[in-house]
């Protein structure tokens, strides 16, 4: 009677445990390679809002250097010599205008105009719903009578009579600002990327002005943020909303938000006074 040798091989069980033993391994791989994309792309949203930020506050404090002295900036006082809110206020849009929304009781920016003698500067916010043409919160750059209503981050344009300020208020204040097709065409200053940056707020401080020298100076502050990831400007402390339901999706909708504060000193030359912005004879 023949005998047959056992087949040497792997049980059912064997088979079962090695399997699973493999998944373990590659699901610990996954997450892992999720992990370190997660941090490699947070890390490029915290650097881009940094680098946006430190170039914003390059750009206006070069152009405000350069820009001509704005004469009697500083708020005139009433008939009693008291300089109230409304002089600062009426002081203030001749070169800052900031509009807002109240929402939860608490106010929002979602436009404004900075207008430095030289250049003036138009943002939209998230909160202005830029990415809707009709929205009737935005502001709109044309360039030319027949040109394009577009919608921009923060742009620069030529105006050096500060005319985007001047119709940037009173009872019907302009939305959309024509540039003179002789003039260069607006600059967007914050670029699409993969960070996908937006102002969240920008605010300038009523100016001081040396009534011997007439140099003016400004102070301002802006938040810079990611468009998405949950910022919140008006917490406490942190922008930044838990996300905790995010953590694992694969878009890495991270949240990366700064506030920059930072100081300009406006130097320029105007009619009647020389380069250094000191009063000639």
């Amino acid at each position: 009677m023949a005998k047959f040798a056992p087949r040497k091989g792997f049980t059912i069980i064997e088979l079962v445990l090695a399997m699973g033993f493999l998944t373990t391994i590659l699901v610990t791989i996954a997450i892992l390679l999720i992990q370190i994309m997660s941090i490699y792309q947070k890390g490029l949203s915290l650097r881009a809002v940094n680098t946006m930020g430190q170039q914003l506050i390059d750009e206006l404090s070069r152009t405000v250097g350069g820009s001509p002295i704005v004469p009697n900036i500083n708020p005139v006082p009433n008939d009693s010599g008291i300089v109230n809110e409304q002089a600062l206020a009426t002081a203030l849009r001749r070169y800052y205008v900031s509009n807002t929304i109240v929402e939860d009781g608490r106010q929002k920016q979602i436009n404004g105009v900075f207008c430095t003698g030289s250049y003036s500067y138009i943002w939209n916010t998230p909160e202005s719903d830029p990415t809707n043409s009709a929205s009737p919160n935005v502001l709109t750059l044309q360039y030319g009578e027949t040109g394009e209503r577009k919608i921009y981050k923060m742009a620069r344009v030529v105006d050096n009579t500060r005319r985007i300020c001047q119709e940037a208020q009173g009872d019907s204040p302009a939305s959309n600002f024509i540039i003179s097709a002789t003039d260069p065409e607006p600059i967007e200053l914050i670029n699409t990327d993969e960070a996908d940056l937006y102002l969240y707020d920008f605010t300038v401080f009523p100016a001081t002005q040396n009534t011997i020298t007439g140099q003016t100076f400004y102070s301002a502050n802006f938040i810079l943020g990611t468009m998405r990831g949950g910022i919140n400007i008006m917490s406490n402390g942190d922008y930044c909303e838990d996300l905790a339901s995010q953590e694992m999706v694969s878009d890495f909708s991270y949240c990366a938000v700064n506030k920059f504060n930072f100081a300009m000193r406006a130097t320029g030359y105007t009619e009647g006074e020389d380069q250094y912005g000191e009063r000639g004879d």
